[in-house]
């Protein structure tokens, strides 16, 4: 294909029944986490090359397929991309009807994310980013929002009280103040930390799936 044109492509937000979306870590983009997406073929239309896109890069297979954005991107020189380029990009979102991802050579890595952690990964691509945004916000706005107060379990276990939200003296950054719910082994009891908010609500991955780093409960 000539790099001179401008390439119509299609990306996929595919959504699992958990309302999780999947990212794929590309060979293409650097390692950065992408939408499964493709260009479309002659004589096939958007929502078909959604389709075979996804079933080529991913073996899963899609339904209920729904314009989401549009994006344009110029990649000359950036290094982003493993060529230059410039790409018209539809994305849709989609159903998953089957959650069993086999990847192709194009991709190292799958995450099934929340839209909203998303947008706290740091390698994702800037596409990819703009179509968590619309998603969130057309179905659920994408907020700053303070964790509510209460009692939250740590993704290894260990239970902890949050106690407030205070600010930096300094920066006026928002940190969680929490107290462990157990006897820490080197502060002992009732061990008091504090954690930006931003860290507090990252999500970490355990195989091939983000979830929370705290959990209220």
């Amino acid at each position: 294909m000539d790099a001179k044109n401008p390439e119509a492509c299609v990306g996929a937000f595919i959504l699992n029944k958990q309302g999780e979306v999947l990212v794929l870590q590309s060979i293409k983009w650097k390692g950065n986490y992408t939408l499964p997406a493709g260009h479309i073929e002659y004589s096939e239309t958007a929502e078909e090359a959604v389709k075979r896109e996804v079933k080529e890069e991913t073996s899963i297979e899609v339904e209920n397929i729904n314009f989401l954005t549009l994006e344009q991107r110029i990649q000359i020189g950036s290094g982003e991309f493993h060529r230059d380029g410039h790409f018209i990009c539809l994305n849709f979102t989609c159903d998953a009807i089957t959650e069993s991802v086999r990847l192709n050579n194009e991709s190292e890595n799958y995450l099934w994310i929340d839209p909203t952690g998303l947008l706290n990964l740091k390698n994702v691509d800037s596409i990819t980013r703009k179509s968590a945004e619309k998603f969130l916000e057309i179905y659920g706005s994408r907020t700053e929002e303070d964790v509510p107060l209460g009692i939250y379990e740590h993704y290894k276990g260990n239970r902890y009280n949050v106690l407030a939200i205070a600010r930096h003296s300094e920066t006026l950054g928002k940190i969680v103040v929490y107290k462990a719910l157990y006897k820490h082994p080197e502060y002992g009891e009732n061990a008091i930390f504090v954690r930006p908010l931003k860290m507090f609500k990252e999500t970490v991955v355990i195989d091939n799936r983000a979830i929370p780093r705290f959990r209220k409960v």
